[in-house]
């Protein structure tokens, strides 16, 4: 985390907080993670208590040029009438860490009834009119039991023997609409903090699905370092496992069968599209993408095998397991782009 923001040229505006030590704050974070400089332990510590399971807002992406940035956290336990003061402090120090502009727009990725549902269970969007200079903007993703449902709809039409309607019964599926509606939202995100120039931050329910989804394609549209294939094993590295995507449960555990569901093969999938529309742009093809999906169900590898870091420390992966990348830098020559300009900064 250290070298890459490092990479980014990050402002002293910004600090390595290592508040979560021990992952006595949030479990499925890193031990370490950036946040605005002039934030204090008890207002982190307040926010990380508002926010869904632990996950205060933090720093994802930093953009030296103009000073805007990408963060990501969980929704907020606003239910019918809560707030808290120090999660407000967060958002405020973070949004005036941009100094040409202080405005910040929030994207949940969920729709606006689903959002609003959540009140009843004491969670739910924010309250704009806590958050000064903010603006929330609902993205309408579909949630983890859609996806699989449509995921297991898609692989029972591409398992049939029948022709007819094939189109249509693709349709049906609905799982083009949801990349398309992911593809959508990264691309508006994008826009905001390269056209607009405005900060963002991104949440979902727990914030660790649509979230990474949508940060780690926001990145690849923003950053040419993650159309590279070090810089896409980083981001997988920063976005998915750091921060805690449940590999574990969504890739199918037989403890928790409700909890499965495609979420980084989605997320795959868009990155796909994208390179479908830009080939040259990408130092990696296609192929890397499938071989890389091709392991997530094997159990090779330790990569995938824990819900986060916490986990994975506490059965020591790193020691007992092989890494998925070693896999991966193997067969890396044969996944190359030759049409790859790395000129190509857009």
């Amino acid at each position: 985390m250290e070298e890459e923001m490092k990479r980014m040229n990050l402002d002293n505006n910004w600090k390595l907080s290592s508040i979560n030590r021990n992952y006595q704050l949030c479990r499925s974070y890193p031990v370490q993670f950036y946040l605005p400089a002039v934030c204090q332990d008890k207002t982190v510590s307040q926010s990380a208590g508002f926010r869904v399971r632990g996950r205060m807002p933090v720093l994802c992406w930093f953009n030296s040029n103009n000073g805007t940035f990408l963060m990501r956290s969980s929704q907020p336990k606003t239910g019918v009438n809560n707030y808290s003061e120090g999660d407000e402090s967060v958002i405020m120090s973070a949004r005036l860490c941009n100094k040409y502009n202080s405005t910040l727009v929030i994207y949940d990725a969920r729709s606006f009834m689903a959002a609003g549902g959540n009140r009843l269970k004491g969670r739910g969007p924010e309250y704009m009119n806590r958050y000064r200079e903010c603006k929330l903007i609902h993205l309408n993703i579909a949630n983890i039991h859609a996806i699989r449902w449509s995921h297991d709809e898609l692989l029972k039409l591409c398992q049939s023997n029948t022709d007819e309607r094939w189109f249509s019964q693709l349709e049906g599926t609905q799982w083009l609409s949801h990349i398309s509606r992911i593809l959508h939202g990264a691309v508006r995100i994008a826009r905001d903090i390269s056209g607009s120039c405005v900060s963002v931050l991104v949440h979902c329910s727990d914030g660790w699905d649509r979230t990474p989804q949508l940060t780690s394609l926001t990145q690849i549209i923003l950053d040419p370092y993650y159309r590279t294939f070090s810089g896409f094993k980083v981001l997988v590295e920063k976005e998915w496992l750091a921060f805690g995507h449940k590999f574990r449960d969504r890739l199918g555990n037989p403890s928790s069968p409700e909890e499965r569901s495609p979420v980084f093969l989605q997320f795959l999938d868009c990155v796909w599209q994208i390179i479908r529309q830009f080939p040259d742009a990408f130092q990696y093809t296609g192929l890397y993408l499938v071989r890389l999906a091709n392991t997530l169900t094997t159990g090779w590898f330790g990569t995938f095998l824990y819900n986060s870091n916490y986990e994975r420390q506490r059965n020591a992966a790193t020691v007992n397991t092989v890494s998925v990348w070693a896999y991966m830098d193997a067969i890396q020559d044969q996944c190359v782009n030759k049409t790859y300009n790395n000129n190509n900064n857009n």
